[in-house]
């Protein structure tokens, strides 16, 4: 489960991209993170394209899937902590598609309302989405009306950034490293991950700590 994995504390995510985001990169690992709490959910965009909570999503994402970061920390129920965590996962179909990957973590990413298995309806979507015809034996294909809708703004007025009007756009790793990471934080996946890794890192520097020159 930890296998190419590398963990350390919060404050990897303050440190220069390049030291040592982009390098764990080049050494085939996947960093495991955790954020601050008030960098949980957005933490900055690229050519409309927002980051938040590890991944890039459609900037029209509704808002209660864009905080559920803050919804989650701030739980008190293991009820709420379920629900918050249902938002996280439901995201997923807001997230960018990605197209190609290239070098030193460049992504060509596709917005999702885009493409024969788009996942959700967008209204800055510049033409109609044809009808298509379902194969059923590729159940994962739905119809646009099976699709979550992502709903317009009361101010969302033209021009849109270039992840509403493109094909796709290329997102270089770069930007924004020291945030992305593998697994969708919080997720089971991240829990079992950073518990793992965290919990052997720390006990490594305590035993550190407590050797003593002779």
């Amino acid at each position: 489960m930890v296998k190419d994995l590398f963990c350390a504390d919060r404050g990897i995510s303050q440190a220069k991209p390049h030291n040592p985001q982009l390098q764990l990169l080049k050494l085939g690992l996947s960093p495991v993170k955790h954020y601050n709490d008030d960098m949980v959910d957005r933490q900055g965009k690229s050519r409309g394209i927002e980051l938040v909570g590890r991944d890039f999503h459609c900037p029209m994402m509704p808002t209660p899937l864009d905080t559920a970061g803050t919804t989650y920390i701030n739980s008190r129920t293991d009820e709420d902590r379920a629900h918050s965590l249902n938002l996280i996962q439901s995201r997923k179909d807001s997230q960018a598609k990605i197209k190609e990957y290239g070098p030193a973590g460049d992504q060509r990413r596709q917005r999702p309302a885009l493409g024969p298995h788009a996942t959700v309806t967008c209204c800055r979507r510049p033409q109609p989405r044809p009808s298509t015809i379902v194969d059923l034996d590729a159940p994962t294909v739905r119809t646009p009306a099976a699709l979550p809708t992502i709903p317009k703004r009361k101010r969302d007025t033209s021009p849109y950034p270039d992840i509403c009007t493109g094909k796709s756009i290329t997102v270089p790793g770069t930007v924004l490293a020291k945030w992305r990471q593998k697994n969708v934080l919080f997720t089971p996946l991240w829990q079992e991950a950073w518990s793992g890794l965290h919990s052997q890192n720390e006990c490594g520097n305590g035993n550190l700590k407590e050797v003593r020159p002779r």
